[in-house]
C-alpha cells in the first residue's frame, strides 16, 4: 500500500476518537482546528492525492456508496 492510502487509511481509523455526524447521507467528522465540519470523502481524497480539491469539484464515490469512505 502506498504512503499517501496508508494515510488516508490512519485518518479513517482516527475517526473513532473525534466526533462525527451524518449529513445529507454523507459522514463528516468535525475539524477541532477550523471548527468546522468536513466531509470525510474529500479529506480522504486530499490524504490519498496528496492536493487539495480546488473549489467547485466534486469527489465521488467509486461504488456510489456514501458512507464507504
Amino acid at each position: 500500500m502506498s504512503w499517501l492510502k496508508q494515510s488516508a487509511q490512519k485518518f479513517l481509523n482516527s475517526l473513532f476518537d473525534i466526533p462525527t455526524r451524518i449529513k445529507n447521507g454523507y459522514l463528516q467528522f468535525f475539524d477541532s482546528i477550523d471548527k468546522s465540519w468536513q466531509w470525510v470523502h474529500r479529506k480522504v481524497a486530499e490524504i490519498a492525492t496528496g492536493q487539495k480539491i480546488p473549489k467547485g469539484y466534486e469527489v465521488h464515490h467509486v461504488n456510489r456508496e456514501k458512507l464507504d469512505n
